[in-house]
């Protein structure tokens, strides 16, 4: 099955997995990374609570969207999420310098907001903060409301977006501005992939696949490597896949990304085995045949690898 590049094409959500969604979006606790203490929020309520923030001071929230593995998780309960992911499509200044000052302006509301929330501090609960603005097509910015427990809450504020999605598997994208807007109307979802069911179909039965791979940068060869690891299997024929893995992995020496920012970004500190086993099939996908041709350039990597897994092991 191939996805194709059409217009999004929106469908209701059926019962079961309005029942999916209705699961995330319920109380979510949030830590302070000073003293750990935990804070309850609705999840719904939070978002309606940022988003009025926003509009009262004169920035466009256009749609609210779940993505991600929560949103893979709408259309089946197969797929095992940690992060919430929630995108809002920002409405669009004139400018170079006054996308930034907006962004700096959505930073600034975010955390006031959520210090207004939590009677404290608000930077405390924020696990990162990050800003991509290029001429590459992406102008968005990223605040991740820390979990301890490795559940953040991401929230991407994006007014253009290169590419959304790596895989079909996280290409699914639910509206849920009814909730967060207090509007009536059934709540939606569509794919980037091109292909509604096909995407369904591949999350259900845990399949990897993807369109225009040329695209894809640095992380998404280590995101290939972590499907792998939880037993996803490959859409494509070999000839396909060997074409994929080639495109994949010149991303990735493009726009090089760091084992250990992925491995601190996508595994809890304890999970000290499925770090290992990571590694180890990140070694194994390098030494495939159809790589070699990049052998000299991922070898830094391989010892990088390497030398992780001797430190987790030890």
């Amino acid at each position: 099955m191939e996805g194709n590049i059409a217009a999004p094409h929106w469908e209701d959500l059926t019962e079961n997995e309005m029942t999916r969604l209705a699961k995330i979006l319920k109380p979510v606790e949030i830590h302070s990374r000073r003293t750990q203490n935990a804070i309850t929020m609705h999840l719904t309520l939070l978002m309606q609570t940022l988003v009025n923030k926003l509009r009262d001071n004169g920035i466009d929230i256009n749609g609210v969207y779940l993505i991600g593995g929560a949103a893979s998780y709408v259309v089946s309960s197969v797929h095992i999420f940690n992060d919430i992911d929630l995108m809002m499509s920002v409405g669009a200044p004139n400018g170079y310098e006054e996308e930034k000052k907006l962004f700096n302006s959505i930073r600034d509301l975010v955390v006031k907001c959520i210090g207004q929330m939590t009677a404290s501090a608000g930077s405390q609960y924020f696990h990162k903060t990050h800003l991509t603005h290029n001429n590459n097509g992406d102008s968005w910015s990223l605040l991740s409301l820390y979990n301890m427990y490795g559940k953040n809450i991401e929230l991407k504020f994006v007014l253009r977006l290169a590419r959304d999605f790596v895989f079909s598997t996280d290409s699914i994208k639910v509206d849920i501005s009814p909730q967060v807007f207090g509007l009536s109307g059934e709540n939606r979802m569509t794919s980037s992939f091109g292909n509604l069911e096909v995407a369904k179909y591949h999350i259900q039965n845990r399949m990897i696949d993807t369109i225009n791979p040329q695209q894809i940068k640095g992380g998404g060869f280590l995101k290939f490597v972590h499907l792998k690891c939880k037993k996803y299997k490959v859409a494509k024929k070999e000839k396909d896949l060997e074409q994929l893995l080639v495109a994949m992995t010149e991303g990735f020496l493009r726009e090089p990304y760091q084992l250990e920012k992925y491995l601190a970004n996508h595994f809890r500190q304890q999970d000290v085995n499925y770090k290992i086993g990571f590694l180890r099939k990140f070694w194994d996908i390098c030494n495939k045949p159809c790589l070699q041709i990049f052998s000299e350039d991922l070898e830094r990597f391989k010892n990088t690898a390497l030398e992780i897994c001797r430190r987790l092991e030890q």
